[in-house]
């Protein structure tokens, strides 16, 4: 008898815990999500640029803030807010094995990588078709190098869109695009539209675009056979750092070819 009692205790003190019942969202929803939180970083992207038309290390950093603030606003403002989701139904929390999903990201960064360089080469080759020139990268390479003479520049360049970025975003694109369009359409199509638009974000070059398509896809497979979110991230602060440190170290190299032996 007592361990009945226990066990029902148990029981309702387990239910008390579980997560409350989400409000389904819908397409005017989706809307509302993509101006609040694209729209926005855009027309906000936009005015910094008017007033800062110069890009140097602060703008860069600026424009990495702006981009996490808003991407990670968005997401609590008119997802979690809203009871549209909750950190626990995108797997935020986090887990007991944090270590190996941060393994496992670096790990599938790396192994996407010729991928990802096909794609966007392929994508190079189509602009090139299409506009005759490939200088489109010449803004986001740009973005990149700034900051780069001192270790500061690179540091707080690591944490603006090495990690800033790729967190805010992560939030957006895998947490409440995904999360929406795979309740609305099912998993096949939550992967490929949420992945579509994460590429179509990446608009400043055909390239980029190819190559943010393929990692966004290979992201949205893993955050859904893993059930969290943090593996995206991971994944997605690997690749970004990965960059910015490459940038800097053919930076260094660039100077030190370029500096007289004698």
């Amino acid at each position: 008898m007592i361990e009945k009692e226990g066990s029902g205790v148990a029981q309702v003190m387990q239910e008390d815990q579980q997560e409350p019942e989400l409000a389904a969202a819908n397409w005017s929803d989706l809307a509302l999500y993509l101006f609040g939180g694209v729209g926005i970083y855009l027309l906000a992207s936009l005015g910094l640029g008017l007033l800062i038309p110069e890009v140097n290390l602060a703008t860069a950093v600026l424009i990495a803030a702006l981009n996490f603030l808003v991407l990670a606003g968005s997401v609590f403002l008119f997802g979690v807010r809203r009871g549209k989701l909750s950190w626990e139904s995108i797997g935020l929390v986090p887990p007991r094995n944090l270590g190996r999903f941060a393994l496992t990201g670096a790990g599938l960064a790396i192994a996407i990588l010729p991928l990802r360089l096909a794609a966007g080469g392929l994508g190079l080759l189509v602009e090139q078709a299409l506009t005759g020139e490939i200088s489109s990268l010449a803004m986001r390479e740009g973005l990149f190098s700034v900051g780069m003479d001192s270790w500061y520049g690179i540091l707080l360049m690591v944490l603006g869109i090495g990690v800033l970025a790729p967190i805010g975003e992560e939030l957006f694109f895998r947490g409440l695009l995904f999360d929406f369009f795979r309740k609305k359409t099912g998993l096949a199509w939550g992967v490929a539209l949420s992945s579509l638009a994460f590429g179509l974000a990446h608009f400043d070059s055909l390239a980029v675009v190819a190559s943010s398509l393929v990692m966004g896809i290979v992201m949205a497979i893993a955050v859904a056979r893993t059930g969290s979110i943090w593996i995206s991230i991971f994944m997605h602060i690997f690749t970004n750092t990965g960059a910015v440190l490459t940038m800097a170290a053919a930076l260094q190299i660039g100077k030190i070819l370029e500096t007289p032996i004698l």
